[in-house]
């Protein structure tokens, strides 16, 4: 019953599910594979808030994407 009231409330928007993610992290004692799986949630948290404006920027001309950037250069 808990862990559907955590689904329904981190449903309700991107900030919402981060600070359920950021508190579960800092109070729930984990194996490295749950860490890993935990991590990876909120990556595709921020990356669903990002994604938009990122593909609002792309629609306004995003550069060149043939362009190289330098600091990956190895």
């Amino acid at each position: 019953m808990l862990a559907e009231l955590v689904r329904q409330l981190a449903a309700i928007s991107p900030e919402t599910e981060r600070t359920c993610f950021e508190y579960l992290r800092s109070h729930v004692a984990k194996t490295p594979d749950a860490k890993a799986e935990m991590a990876a949630g909120v990556v595709f948290t921020l990356w669903s808030e990002i994604e938009p404006d990122l593909a609002e920027l792309d629609e306004c001309g995003g550069g060149d994407h043939a362009t190289q950037d330098p600091r990956s250069v190895g």
